[in-house]
């Protein structure tokens, strides 16, 4: 992703990526290792290539509500756990979540294409 950022100048300059639907997936090796900062962080650069940020709401992704289960995941986008354990291998919810995540990217683009607001 950085490197994406980092060379991204004349797509900023273009407009290139403008009014363009994102999200981020990210993981860490701990409950509380930063995923959300993670995110909340690479958001910055997104809207400066005018990019559309889309998040993963409550709404679509209930067992983030579930405290008695720890897991990846925040209404900013979709998340895992990799503690570098191999018994701990990304949680179904935690698939889900991404999956969703990429559902609600893919029916953004779709919209905006219909639309002819995006190439």
């Amino acid at each position: 992703m950085k490197w994406f950022i980092d060379n991204a100048v004349m797509a900023w300059k273009n407009g290139t990526l403008e009014g363009k639907p994102t999200g981020v997936f990210t993981s860490s090796g701990t409950l509380h290792g930063g995923q959300e900062t993670t995110i909340l962080t690479s958001l910055v650069p997104l809207l400066h290539l005018g990019m559309v940020f889309l998040g993963t709401p409550y709404g679509e992704n209930p067992q983030m509500m579930d405290s008695s289960k720890p897991m990846g995941g925040s209404p900013y986008g979709a998340s895992t756990i990799a503690s570098g354990d191999p018994d701990k291998n990304v949680k179904d919810e935690e698939k889900g979540q991404a999956r969703a995540l990429g559902k609600r990217v893919a029916l953004h683009v779709h919209a905006l294409k219909r639309a002819q607001l995006i190439p």
